[in-house]
C-alpha cells in the first residue's frame, strides 16, 4: 500500500540527514567530491568531482530539510530534527573556519537552540558501559558492542574520538569511581 504523505516527510527527512552527514564527511576528508542526488543506471556511475561548496550546499539544505521534517525524539540511532540543527550548526562552524566570517553567528544560532535540550549525564562512567541508552548528552548516538571488531575498517577513524587508532583506544578510556 503506498505511504501516507505524513510518513513519507520523516523518513525523507531521514534519508536526507544521512545523505548530508556522508557528503559532510566526505568533503571535510576529500575537499571536491561527485555529487550525485538523483538514482540512476550503472551506465551513470563516472560523475565528474563537484566543488566543495556545491557539495556543502546541499549538505546545508538537506539538514535544514531534515530540521523542518524530523521528530523532537526518537529511538537511539535515529536523528531527531535537534540532531540536524546540531550538525547544521557544525556545517556553519567548518564554514566559517574556512573563512566564511557570516557563518559564525549562524552556528552559533543553531548550537543556542539546540544547547537546552541536552544536558550532561549525572554519572560520567555511564557514558562508557557496552550499550548506552537514553543518554542526555547524546545528539545523534551509534552503538557499538565490545565484541565487535574494527579490523580493516577505517570508516571508524572519521567517528573513533581524536588521536584513537581505528577505534582501539575506547579500552583505554577508563571512568574511575570517585
Amino acid at each position: 500500500s503506498p505511504l501516507e504523505s505524513a510518513d513519507k516527510l520523516p523518513m525523507e527527512a531521514a534519508a536526507r540527514f544521512l545523505r548530508a552527514l556522508a557528503y559532510y564527511n566526505l568533503a571535510v576528508t576529500y575537499g571536491d567530491v561527485p555529487l550525485k542526488t538523483t538514482p540512476s543506471a550503472h551506465d551513470g556511475v563516472a560523475v565528474p568531482r563537484s566543488p566543495k561548496n556545491e557539495v556543502f550546499e546541499l549538505v546545508r539544505t538537506d539538514w535544514e530539510f531534515a530540521y523542518e521534517n524530523l521528530p523532537e525524539k526518537d529511538d537511539d540511532g535515529f536523528a531527531t530534527k535537534w540532531t540536524a540543527k546540531a550538525y547544521l550548526g557544525k556545517l556553519y562552524h567548518t564554514l566559517g573556519c574556512q573563512g566564511d566570517n557570516t557563518a559564525w553567528e549562524k552556528a552559533k544560532a543553531c548550537f543556542d537552540e539546540v544547547m537546552p535540550k541536552y544536558r550532561l549525564a549525572d554519572k560520567f562512567s555511564d557514558l562508557f558501559v557496552d550499550y548506552v541508552q537514553g543518554s542526555p548528552e547524546s545528539i545523534f548516538q551509534l552503538n557499538f558492542a565490545l565484541a565487535g571488531s574494527t579490523t580493516r575498517n577505517r570508516g571508524s577513524w572519521l567517528v573513533a574520538p581524536n588521536g584513537s587508532c581505528n577505534g582501539q583506544a575506547w579500552d583505554r578510556i577508563r571512568a574511575s569511581k570517585a
